[in-house]
């Protein structure tokens, strides 16, 4: 999650799980209104393999 002021990133929040990134991207964006709020998921993480998952 991060939030942009521009083309500057001035808070960049890795959450652990969704869930987390979601809320704390609505708390941003009620406290940063005029800036822009990305929640995108962290390429670098990878996908994790779920147990009884195929």
């Amino acid at each position: 999650m991060r939030v942009w002021l521009g083309e500057h990133a001035f808070i960049d929040y890795p959450a652990v799980d969704a869930s987390n990134a979601a809320w704390f991207e609505a708390a941003m964006r009620r406290q940063f209104r005029a800036c822009r709020v990305t929640n995108d998921p962290d390429p670098a993480v990878g996908t994790v393999a779920v147990a009884g998952s195929t």
